[in-house]
């Protein structure tokens, strides 16, 4: 019968072949890679005998190279390169038993019995991989590291489900932790991305598996957890390697593609990176890494510089668009990178890029952006000093024809309004413009006091930190009426805010006071110019029987929306319940307005601000000069016609 003698023979070669590898023949190990047993039984014993020669016992000491070793430690080097890479054969053959779950669970058994085994030598085919490898002697090349991160992430692929039914948390986190590493090992040492000896040929076959499986544990889970875990528990030092690696696989993409040239360029490696790290970045002490890194910079200069490359998904976008957007602060980001990393993606040219989208058709009704609208959301940051500078700086760079068509161009109306909106914040920063610290005095009795600094320096309180005087005598005034009260909590929040990225200094808390003044001088005084009595008429428009109106501005839409409240009312305002303008010194501000007598109209002017998972709060009163404003006949005031009396602006938010 020729097919039992044909069955006989494979046997007996596949005996042959299994007992040959048992013995150490680096030669018939290898075969094993492609020629897997078929049937389970002789899967089983083929895996075992991998393991057999991958005991973590018997790793040879390589530290001081191949002379150091005795003539069969070197040969077993040899074969534990040789087991590493057979293990390709195992997967194709679980990958095709995939639907038989209970044979695929026997062959995950053993897996899991050798997974310390795997582990160690997958580290030391990574730690050695110039001289066991077929690396030429370039380091950088990581063939090592690319198996071992190749093994582990099919591994975790396969045994996910399976070791969560065994409950067995503490395999799949060190599968976990064996690919971090792996990301680790391959910053170490690694020259310059622009002299990486990997060629355009090879592609992304050697590095990209490192990040990939990265990308893998994202996706699950069971292991995304553990994956932010064993992230928020590395050093800064190992942090900052981490960072380095994803900044080098980018440099080295940029150097790949350029030898290759533009042409059917795919981008498909730069925004797998670029979306791992962000999506890593959850993990706050990694976010900081790659902020100190150079991260966002450099995927935001590629992204620019191949702005002609189509996105990897089909929406009709350039690939800038899609890194943009990858990048672009979530809407329930905190504090710190909502001023960090979107003041760094405006000086690298964002607003560029949101400008060429904008003059982009969309495909179908899915936004290329992950908000429904992205330019709100701009607008909805740029209250703070340090975004709006730079994206004012941003919009003096961009060029005239671009502000030109932008203009005139229907499809970029979105971008025109910002334009329009923010320039109520250009007052403010006009308004700013002579720095002078002592100006806004914390006191609300400064203007009664008369007080003023004989030096042009500025009193801050040296316990909190938090509230800066004119003078030793209004820094005393204030100390009895109210700060002495809310001294020590101060001190404990501008720690923590500024823990948190949303502490703000004095000058950018009086950017707000300015912004405050440029609200009060446009939209709030146009509501109300009709309503005060021309001065002629000697009527005393201030009373302590007239309850106070305070206008407040909510920046978080545009454009602005004011709203008029009465002091109770606006003491009890909060928003997803937490008290707005409840602190005893918005209260003073109030009470020192109401109890007023006089003919001259004082107006309080509050806003909010979002700022992450902080709220900015200001309020601030000032003095309408009604003779200037009515001596022109003109209407509305200009600059000069209100004055500040006083304003303070409070961080709402998360304390512990």
């Amino acid at each position: 019968m020729p097919g039992l003698s044909s069955r006989r023979q494979e046997n007996a070669q596949l005996e042959f072949l299994l007992k040959a590898a048992e013995e150490g023949s680096t030669k018939h190990i290898q075969a094993l890679e492609t020629a897997w047993p078929k049937d389970l039984a002789n899967s089983k014993r083929a895996l075992l005998i991998l393991f057999k020669h991958l005991d973590r016992k018997k790793i040879p000491d390589l530290r001081r190279g191949w002379g150091s070793l005795a003539k069969a430690e070197a040969h077993h080097v040899l074969v534990i390169r040789a087991s590493t890479d057979a293990l390709d054969g195992a997967f194709e053959y679980m990958d095709g038993i995939h639907n038989k779950y209970s044979q695929l669970k026997e062959m995950l058994r053993i897996f899991r019995d050798h997974l310390l085994d795997l582990l160690a030598t997958s580290k030391f085919v990574a730690t050695y991989s110039s001289l066991i490898m077929a690396d030429g002697g370039m380091p950088d090349m990581q063939m090592g590291n690319v198996t071992a991160a190749r093994n582990l992430g099919k591994l975790m692929a396969f045994s996910t489900q399976f070791l969560e039914e065994e409950g067995d948390h503490a395999a799949l986190a060190l599968i976990v932790s064996g690919l971090l590493e792996g990301c680790l090992l391959s910053a170490k040492k690694s020259r310059p991305a622009v002299t990486t000896p990997v060629s355009p040929s090879i592609g992304y076959v050697f590095p990209s598996p490192m990040h990939d499986f990265l990308f893998l544990c994202l996706e699950e889970d069971a292991t995304s957890d553990i994956l932010w875990t064993s992230v928020n528990s590395l050093s800064r030092k190992k942090l900052d390697l981490l960072a380095k690696s994803c900044c080098y696989r980018c440099h080295e993409w940029e150097r790949l593609v350029t030898v290759q040239g533009a042409n059917d360029l795919d981008c498909a490696p730069l925004v797998s990176f670029v979306f791992t790290a962000v999506r890593l970045a959850s993990a706050q002490p990694l976010e900081r890494a790659l902020l100190r890194s150079g991260f966002f910079p450099l995927a935001m200069k590629l992204a620019l510089k191949f702005r002609g490359a189509p996105s990897t998904v089909r929406d009709g976008g350039s690939v800038a668009t899609q890194i943009a957007a990858l990048l672009y602060p979530r809407r329930s980001i905190r504090a710190y990178p909502l001023v960090h990393i979107f003041s760094t993606l405006l000086e690298c040219g964002l607003l560029e890029v949101l400008y060429d989208d904008s003059l982009t058709p969309s495909q179908g009704d899915q936004s290329r952006w992950h908000t429904k609208d992205h330019i709100t959301y701009l607008f909805r940051t740029c209250h703070h000093p340090r975004v709006y500078d730079i994206l004012a700086s941003a919009v003096t760079n961009l060029p005239m024809s671009k502000r030109k068509h932008l203009k005139a161009n229907p499809e970029a109306s979105r971008l025109h309004e910002l334009a329009s909106y923010i320039s109520l914040y250009e007052t403010a920063a006009k308004l700013s413009e002579p720095v002078d610290a002592t100006l806004y005095c914390a006191s609300l009795s400064h203007h009664e006091y008369g007080c003023r600094p004989a030096n042009g320096g500025y009193h801050q309180c040296s316990y909190c930190k938090a509230v800066v005087y004119c003078s030793p005598g209004c820094q005393r005034a204030d100390w009895e009426a109210i700060h002495k009260r809310e001294c020590h909590r101060n001190r404990i929040h501008r720690i923590e805010s500024q823990l948190a990225g949303a502490w703000l200094s004095h000058q950018e808390r009086m950017r707000y006071i300015h912004a405050l003044h440029a609200f009060f001088e446009g939209p709030v005084l146009d509501k109300i110019l009709t309503s005060i009595p021309h001065p002629s008429q000697n009527v005393q428009v201030m009373s302590p029987t007239k309850p106070v109106e305070i206008y407040l501005v909510f920046t978080g839409v545009m454009p602005v929306s004011i709203q008029i409240y009465n002091s109770r009312e606006f003491f009890d305002l909060a928003l997803d319940d937490m008290p707005l303008f409840s602190y005893e010194r918005f209260r003073a501000m109030v009470d020192a307005v109401q109890v007023l007598e006089m003919t001259d109209y004082v107006g309080l002017c509050a806003s909010v601000s979002i700022l992450g998972e902080y709220l900015v709060c200001a309020l601030g009163g000032f003095l309408l000069n009604r003779e200037e404003l009515y001596s022109s006949g003109k209407g509305p005031a200009n600059s000069a016609s209100v004055s500040l009396i006083n304003g303070h602006v409070e961080i709402v938010g998360t304390m512990w």
